[in-house]
């Protein structure tokens, strides 16, 4: 058969998956939070989009054997999937003793007045571990990681702040919290010349905020152009990003990073799918296939599977690296891309293994069928627990369930880390969720004040820069609109009294 029709029907069965799971999990009668159509956007990002610009009549370049061969063995992991998790998670959530609820509504039953609090107080924090990260304040590894962690409670905050906005049907306040979401790309592209972790920082707000909307029906057209403008928007990343890359690296000021990245959204590459070049981006830069269908030609001639070696790294990931400073276990972990294809990594250069190719590499296809069985299984469950905890009022228990399971929603990068990340994710929202409500305002205005100073001493620096200028009016436009809407709500209630 021709590689190319093969590989037509591939992604055809594909898009069929993709269309079964939107529809089953996008109905009001299913209780989640979007946990488990934030893992099956992901692994369709990395490796749908490069598989479906290779069915392109008009797009010859590229390897389309190595993609067929990455992308069919991907399809057979999403087969599993989706069977773990609309056939066999439902018969297992039954059997819980949390599933007392009688029908599956999904309306959160939680008071806005606590919703708010919750929402700013996470999001405060947040932001004071960003403001910490990226000021390199921390310079002890656990402790750090502790602070990089600490960024998702900015997005559990922006996602408490976008349902409140919903349950009060304020549309205009939805979308400024969705424009604070938003910025969460710029900021790692600004600091870090990455666009991945931001990216998927803001896919778990629109996930969120996706299952609560009603009608779903407007989202399709709305969809469409947000994924448009996204492609464009890689586009024009991809473009400019090895300079913006080595203006960090080379250390320059803030400035000059800030006004290279000003200098991309003067000038964007509008996305054009007959544009070679174009396509030819997306063929290598959002083709995890490419790799796996390497490691599948290489693994199968040696026979040389490492049978659990990679997996039983997550325990070793587990031990903080401020007790063990050499722990090997990174983002990465080149030496097991080697191992897995035979490609050599330069030193400069960090390749993620993903789920689908670390599976195959430890016990060859049934790996990834059980694995993306067990994977689908267990966040089904989680997606349940949480969004039940959320539709009882119980927020402590939603955050303590949902932003550990965020982790897992990475599929490119190894086990092991997300294992870590996942633990790291587990104990801080543990801590943080002990917090006394009757606590909330007062260390909200500790934080408030802790944020400020923190962007005090990050404004005004030697060289003022249009970042800076960013984040002060972003401190001045949160300040002013809920200290408007906090005097405009207390001067109606002295005005009724009088």
């Amino acid at each position: 058969m021709n590689p190319q029709f093969e590989l037509i029907l591939w992604v055809f069965l594909a898009t069929l998956l993709a269309a079964l799971m939107i529809y089953k999990k996008l109905n009001h009668r299913d209780m989640n939070s979007g946990l488990v159509l934030l893992l099956l956007a992901n692994i369709y990002l990395i490796h749908y989009s490069g598989a479906f610009v290779h069915t392109f009549p008009w797009y010859v370049e590229g390897n389309v054997d190595l993609t067929l061969k990455g992308f069919r063995l991907t399809v057979i992991g999403l087969l599993s999937f989706v069977f773990a998790c609309l056939i066999v998670s439902p018969h297992v959530i039954r059997l819980l003793p949390l599933h007392k609820l009688k029908g599956y509504g999904t309306e959160p039953n939680i008071d806005i007045k606590k919703l708010t609090d919750v929402g700013l107080m996470y999001f405060a924090i947040g932001i004071g571990c960003t403001l910490i990260v990226i000021s390199r304040l921390v310079l002890i590894p656990t402790i750090g990681g502790f602070f990089n962690t600490g960024i998702f409670l900015a997005v559990i905050g922006a996602c408490f702040m976008c349902l409140r906005s919903i349950i009060k049907k304020n549309i205009y306040e939805l979308l400024f919290w969705i424009g604070i979401a938003m910025t969460f790309p710029l900021v790692t592209i600004v600091f870090s010349g990455h666009i991945g972790f931001g990216l998927i920082w803001l896919l778990i707000v629109v996930f969120f905020v996706i299952k609560y909307i009603n009608p779903k029906r407007k989202l399709v057209f709305f969809g469409i152009i947000i994924a448009y403008l996204g492609l464009s928007l890689f586009q024009t990343y991809m473009r400019d990003r090895g300079e913006l890359r080595e203006l960090i690296k080379s250390g320059s000021e803030t400035s000059r990073v800030v006004e290279h990245v000003q200098q991309s959204f003067i000038d964007p590459e509008l996305f054009n799918p007959f544009d070679s070049k174009h396509l030819d981006i997306i063929a290598i830069r959002l083709n995890q296939n490419t790799l796996v269908g390497e490691g599948v030609d290489y693994m199968s001639f040696r026979n040389n599977f490492v049978m659990g070696k990679t997996l039983m790294d997550s325990f070793l990931a587990l031990v903080p690296r401020i007790v063990w400073p050499e722990k090997t276990i990174n983002a990465g972990n080149d030496d097991y891309v080697f191992e897995f294809t035979g490609t050599f990594i330069p030193d400069d250069t960090v390749v993620g293994l993903g789920y689908v190719l670390e599976l195959y590499g430890n016990f060859a296809t049934w790996g990834v069928i059980v694995g993306f069985f067990i994977l689908g299984l267990f966040l089904s469950i989680v997606d349940f627990i949480s969004a039940y905890h959320l539709r009882m009022g119980n927020w402590r228990e939603f955050v303590i369930w949902f932003l550990p399971a965020t982790a897992f929603t990475n599929p490119e990068i190894v086990i092991a880390t997300i294992v870590s990340a996942s633990m790291m994710l587990l104990i801080l929202t543990y801590a943080v969720s002990k917090i006394p409500t009757t606590l909330f305002r007062p260390v909200l205005f500790l934080v408030a004040i802790a944020a400020i100073f923190g962007a005090y001493v990050f404004v005004f620096m030697p060289l003022i820069s249009p970042i800076q200028i960013y984040f002060q009016l972003l401190l001045v436009l949160v300040v002013s609109y809920f200290g408007l809407k906090y005097y405009l709500k207390h001067y109606r209630k002295r005005s009724t009294s009088k």
